[in-house]
C-alpha cells in the first residue's frame, strides 16, 4: 500500500443496499491532488464484499439453497446442524488520476421527479455509438436511441429501469425508456439542451410535456491503477480456502459533478473477482469506450457512489 498524506477520502456505497448496482459491500477512495494544483493526481482505492449465510448439510433437505441466518441467539443458527458459509473479497487499487471538464445538463419539469437532476457526459460507456449521461445518483441515464433518433432517459434495474445492455441497438428493450427527447436534426447532443418535443410515460401513456433544460459542468475522471491486489477467502464449516492475486495496470472512470475537488464521486467499474468472473483481479484490464467489461453480467455497469468522509484527514 501507498503511504502518502491524502487530502481528500470518500466512503461508500452511499446508497441503501436495495437501491445499489454496486457488487462492493463498501469502499474508501483517498486522492492526493498534485502539488501544483494541475489536473492530475493520486489514489488509492479500497474495496470490500462480505457474505455469510447457513446452508443446510448435504442429504438433510432436498434443497441445499443458502439461507439467511435465522437465529435464537446472536451468531447462532436456528437449526444447530446448519453450516456457515463465508465468503471475503479485498481488492486495492493504486495509482495516478487526471481528469477533464465534459458537460452536463440539469432536467426539471418531469412528472417522475427521479428524474430531475443533472446529468453528465460518460465518455467510457457507450450506446449507439454515442456516450451515455448518468445521472448524480447513478441510478439513471440518457442514451440515444439510434432507431428513433432522439435521446432516451432510462435507468438501472435496481429502479425499475431496463440496464444499459437491454437498450442497445437490436436488444429486447432498445428505445425503451421513462422519458424522450424531441427528435435529433444537425447535432446529436442538441436536443438533449432543447426542451422542445419532450415526452415521459405517464400512467402507462406517452405525454408530452416542456421540461427546462439549463447547461452545466461536471468533471470526468480517469483512473490508472499501476497495481491491483486482490485478496479471495471461502470457508464452508471446517473447510476454508485462502488466496492471493495480483495484476498490472487498468482503468476506470469516475464523474464528479459539484467540482473537480468537492461532492461525491460517482465510479464506474468493471465486475469484481467471482464465479462469474473466473480469473480476474479487480480491474483487469483497459476500460474504454469500446471495452464491455464495463457491464457485468447483469447487464449493468457496476456503480459506486461515493460521498466524502466527515472525517477530516
Amino acid at each position: 500500500m501507498i503511504s502518502k498524506s491524502w487530502s481528500e477520502q470518500l466512503v461508500g456505497p452511499a446508497h441503501k443496499s436495495r437501491w445499489s448496482n454496486s457488487n462492493w459491500t463498501s469502499a474508501i477512495l483517498s486522492l492526493q491532488q498534485g502539488s501544483d494544483r494541475n489536473l492530475a493526481g493520486h489514489f488509492l482505492l479500497e474495496l470490500w464484499r462480505f457474505f455469510e449465510a447457513w446452508q443446510m448439510p448435504a442429504g438433510q433437505s432436498r434443497s441445499s439453497k443458502l439461507q439467511a441466518p435465522k437465529t435464537s441467539k446472536p451468531g447462532q443458527p436456528s437449526n444447530p446442524t446448519s453450516i456457515l458459509h463465508r465468503e471475503e473479497t479485498r481488492v486495492t487499487l493504486s495509482g495516478a488520476y487526471e481528469f477533464r471538464e465534459v458537460p452536463a445538463v440539469q432536467l426539471s419539469g418531469f412528472f417522475n421527479e427521479s428524474l430531475n437532476q443533472v446529468y453528465a457526459l460518460e465518455p467510457g460507456l457507450e450506446v449507439s455509438g454515442e456516450a451515455t449521461w448518468w445521472s448524480e445518483d447513478g441510478r439513471y441515464f440518457l442514451y440515444f436511441a439510434a432507431e428513433h433518433q432522439h435521446w432516451k432517459v432510462n435507468g438501472i434495474r435496481a429502479v425499475g429501469g431496463d440496464g444499459v445492455d437491454a437498450v442497445r441497438p437490436g436488444c429486447h428493450k432498445a428505445g425503451c425508456g421513462f422519458a424522450h427527447s424531441g427528435p435529433v436534426s444537425s447535432s446529436c447532443q442538441k436536443a438533449i439542451f432543447s426542451g422542445d418535443g419532450w415526452f415521459e410515460v405517464d400512467d402507462g401513456e406517452w405525454s408530452p410535456l416542456q421540461p427546462s433544460p439549463r447547461p452545466q459542468q461536471a468533471w470526468s475522471f480517469s483512473f490508472d491503477a499501476q497495481m491491483a491486489e486482490a485478496e479471495e477467502s471461502a470457508s464452508i464449516g471446517e473447510e476454508s480456502t485462502a488466496k492471493e492475486k495480483r495484476s498490472g495496470s487498468s482503468r476506470f472512470h469516475g464523474l464528479r459533478y459539484q467540482g473537480p475537488s468537492s461532492g461525491a464521486v460517482l465510479l464506474f467499474l468493471p465486475p469484481p473477482p467471482g464465479p462469474d468472473n473466473e480469473g480476474a483481479v479487480g480491474l483487469t484490464g483497459p476500460v474504454d469506450a469500446q471495452n464491455e467489461e464495463l457491464i457485468n453480467a447483469a447487464g449493468e455497469p457496476d456503480l459506486l457512489l461515493l460521498k466524502p468522509s466527515a472525517s477530516k484527514l
